[in-house]
């Protein structure tokens, strides 16, 4: 049999690998580097040279360019929940939610933790520090509400499909890659966009109130799956929350530094933690610490914030090791003979680019690069390329070794086990119907 086949089985048994360990509760950390070695033997590469080189490349590669974004966001978030922030919006989300009947609060709170979500992605910030800020926020409102924790992965539409790469004008970074090789917008490929986002929405809404329904049928309340989200966030005792108006300034100011001024994200984080404490001074400096307070809450946020980035590098480093054995050359070369109508092949070879990388991004510059002239030549509109590829790179890039949800677990607290099964419904079966039927619509010449 050919080594590149052979190899490529190598990739797919070391997912299973990971994935059955992760799902067993076996730690990431020990996981991806045991997966590594299994994909590195079908290989027959030597495996501590592809741990030591390939493996501690991607791993120490992506502290480099992450490190201070997710320990500024920690603390960010931190500081959301010690002032007390965090508090304030979901009181007046909780305040808004109860105006409704009784059967439709849990499913209302779902919602506007999603449009929470939605309005922090679509404004420009960084997936990981929606990540961290909405955690403060889920924990104080889906305890009141007694939601079960794990369900405050169902918000996740918002990041992994709608912001990531379905709704035209959007600022991720999906939506901004194919500008640099197609030459269009970011709005490109406009009703197209807005459709699937449309059909997205309706598939979600089904999804929410199904694993809505099937918590309150086993009478499962905010426990167990949040027995330890309480070390997330800081309780405030007895001290009353700031209204609404005073607890969005933070995020106010997060957004307008970083959109507005077009700041970069780690110096726009580092205003807004500055904002909060100068703001919220007198609420952090008067407990028993005294001023000290602050300087243990930016502590623990940064403390809160390190597990979650050596997790995330762990996965990013088994990509790596991935990307270095011959199946995954194997692949890319398979990508250019894809059989069926061109705009399938397209939405084929960046789908199994960004669930081979385990990153949208990732899957969707390696399509674009080896395949989006091919296209072009074709006489593909580029504005098909563009949201057909945005959307299609949102499909199995989510699978359990991507490194944004592997964050968002850990920083949620959580297993695989216990919240995967929303992310996987979510950013995998939903997002790979929609961008399918997207792709049924470019055929027809849907733009």
């Amino acid at each position: 049999m050919d080594l590149g086949v052979v190899s490529i089985i190598g990739i797919i048994v070391g997912l299973i690998v990971m994935i059955f360990l992760a799902y067993r509760g076996v730690s990431l950390l020990l996981c991806t580097p045991l997966a590594a070695v299994v994909v590195a033997a079908f290989s027959l590469q030597d495996p501590i040279a592809m741990l030591t080189g390939p493996y501690m490349a991607g791993f120490v590669g992506f502290a480099q360019n992450y490190f201070l974004l997710f320990m500024f966001s920690a603390m960010f978030g931190a500081l959301m929940g010690a002032t007390g922030c965090a508090r304030g919006i979901s009181n007046a989300i909780t305040k808004l939610v109860n105006r409704a009947p009784e059967k439709n609060r849990k499913f209302l709170a779902i919602l506007c933790i999603t449009a929470i979500s939605l309005i922090l992605g679509y404004g420009g910030v960084n997936g990981f520090v929606i990540i961290y800020t909405t955690t403060a926020i889920n924990s104080q409102l889906l305890k009141r509400l007694d939601i079960p924790w794990h369900l405050g992965g169902l918000a996740t539409v918002a990041s992994a499909v709608w912001v990531q790469g379905f709704l035209p004008g959007s600022p991720s970074i999906q939506n901004l890659i194919p500008t640099t090789f197609l030459g269009t917008a970011p709005t490109a490929g406009p009703v197209l966009g807005i459709l699937c986002s449309i059909l997205a929405g309706i598939l979600w809404l089904f999804y929410c109130r199904y694993a809505l329904g099937k918590a309150e049928k086993e009478k499962e309340g905010f426990f167990p799956t949040g027995t330890e989200i309480d070390k997330v966030s800081f309780d405030l005792g007895d001290r009353e929350p700031p209204g609404i108006l005073k607890s969005v300034i933070p995020s106010a100011v997060l957004l307008i530094v970083l959109n507005v001024i077009k700041l970069s994200p780690v110096l726009s984080l580092i205003i807004a933690c500055a904002a909060a404490v100068i703001l919220f001074w007198p609420a952090l400096a008067q407990t028993e610490k005294g001023p000290k307070n602050v300087l243990d809450v930016l502590t623990q946020g940064a403390l809160n914030s390190v597990n979650a980035v050596i997790v995330t590098c762990a996965c990013v480093g088994f990509g790596g090791v991935v990307s270095a054995v011959s199946g995954y050359q194997t692949i890319l070369n398979a990508l250019t003979s894809i059989p069926g109508p061109p705009i399938f092949q397209f939405f084929i070879a960046v789908s199994v680019a960004a669930g081979a990388t385990g990153s949208g991004s990732g899957g969707l510059t390696i399509a674009l690069n080896s395949l989006g002239q091919r296209f072009l030549d074709m006489g593909i509109n580029p504005q098909v390329l563009h949201r057909v590829g945005t959307m299609a790179c949102c499909s199995l890039d989510t699978l359990p070794h991507n490194g944004a949800i592997v964050n968002s677990l850990m920083v949620s607290r959580l297993t695989h086990k216990q919240a995967y099964k929303h992310t996987f419904m979510i950013s995998v079966v939903i997002t790979t119907i929609c961008s399918l039927a997207g792709t049924v619509l470019a055929s027809m010449g849907i733009v």
